[in-house]
């Protein structure tokens, strides 16, 4: 005899205007030739179990667990018999405190459904059956434009003037894309640039459940994202993927996570310019000031530009969001693996159920479909996602020299 679990989805969205329910199944399957223990079954019990372990810096690890449970109905009106498939279908109500799936270097909060299937007798000559199934509790993000992405950063650097970048994206999960583009009108004549670095920059805190007031911020995570060489710089134009979920996690957006996950794109510009070398030996400090002439020296530079970016989860993949794939069985099962382990890899072994398993084409096929949807609901015609057509500039904000159209 076999008992086993699937559910309608293996992520479930957390509704955040109300309570969120998780929809299972519940299989029992008895081989030709098998007798039932019993012509019953005297209870079946599913649990959605909820562990959570703090690793802090100092040393310390912390452990919280959640649980709820329900009994299945009407279970003791079927009549079992050797050769039958068996399926009960349930519902169980997620706790609102129950915070959503997250795992990282610092810690980790794992979901599992568990089913147990009791025949009637003694406590102690009783028997049953046990199944269980990982699954995973996703925070939705605020809203719905939290996809659609388009940020404009301004400073002016020194001898580089004013920089203006803007990153734009019509889907802005892990393993997402990001269009970026930047503009540097004003820059000094001997100026070159040298190349263009995109990093993103994740921050963890840790909140101990024990000590509501105890916060501990742990140590960064710088992720490289992309690097223009001074050739690729006379476009100023760049499309680049964000890591998957083995390199950096989403945002946190739950308000009941104890693991606060936050990011920081940094756009660094590394360039040249002509200063005045003004180091002078005694010797020529004590000359008169008429022979002395101030050497011109190339002097190798970077400019820092940085702001805050919120990046959902890769579980939203537009085509579930959009129209979500219904099937008899579950059509992406996560595999049979523990992990009850602190280190280990991540269970989605293949990515083939969120956005890390989609491939470059199929990503941007989604951009042009979200663009599309997005501008029948704003009423303002087409975006041209796919190519950088769709990102301009304010020109009257800087005047002068442009790296886009002429290199210094």
């Amino acid at each position: 005899m076999e008992l086993f679990l699937t559910s309608d989805a293996t992520s479930v969205i957390l509704n955040s205007n109300g309570p969120s329910f998780l929809h299972a199944q519940v299989h029992l399957v008895i081989p030709r030739g098998t007798p039932p223990p019993s012509s019953r079954l005297d209870n079946i019990r599913v649990s959605l179990l909820c562990k959570e372990s703090l690793g802090f810096p100092a040393g310390c690890i912390e452990s919280s667990q959640w649980q709820s449970s329900i009994q299945v109905k009407n279970v003791d009106r079927t009549v079992l018999r050797s050769g039958g498939t068996y399926t009960w279908e349930v519902q169980i109500e997620v706790p609102t405190d129950m915070p959503a799936y997250e795992r990282c270097r610092s810690g980790f909060c794992f979901q599992t459904l568990r089913a147990e299937a009791t025949f009637p007798g003694f406590r102690l000559f009783r028997k049953s059956l046990e199944a269980e199934k990982s699954v995973f509790l996703i925070a939705p993000p605020e809203s719905e434009d939290s996809f659609c992405y388009d940020h404009s950063q301004c400073g002016v650097g020194e001898g580089l003037g004013p920089v203006l970048i803007q990153a734009q994206t019509q889907h802005l999960t892990v393993a997402g894309y990001l269009h970026a583009a930047a503009q540097i009108p004003a820059a000094s004549p001997d100026c070159t640039l040298d190349g263009v670095e995109f990093t993103l920059i994740q921050h963890t805190k840790l909140k101990s459940r024990k000590r509501p007031n105890r916060v501990v911020e742990c140590a960064r995570r710088r992720v490289p994202l992309f690097k223009a060489e001074e050739k690729d710089c006379e476009a100023m134009q760049w499309t680049f993927r964000l890591p998957n979920d083995q390199q950096m996690r989403p945002s946190t957006i739950h308000q009941h996570s104890a693991i606060q996950i936050s990011h920081t794109m940094e756009a660094r510009f590394y360039y040249t310019v002509d200063e005045e070398d003004d180091t002078r030996s005694e010797a020529t400090a004590t000359s008169s000031s008429s022979s002395h002439s101030s050497k011109i020296q190339r002097k190798k530079r970077a400019f820092l530009l940085t702001w805050p970016i919120t990046i959902a989860s890769c579980a939203f993949r537009w085509a579930s969001i959009h129209l979500p794939a219904y099937s008899p069985l579950d059509s992406s099962p996560v595999p049979v693996q523990s992990r009850d382990v602190w280190h280990g890899k991540n269970v989605h072994l293949s990515h083939e159920q969120c956005v890390c398993g989609q491939s470059m084409k199929e990503v941007m096929r989604v951009e042009e479909e979200m663009a599309q949807a997005h501008a029948m609901e704003r009423g303002c015609g087409k975006m041209g996602v796919g190519s950088m057509d769709s990102i301009s500039f304010d020109g009257t904000v800087f005047a002068g020299k442009d790296f886009r159209s002429e290199k210094c």
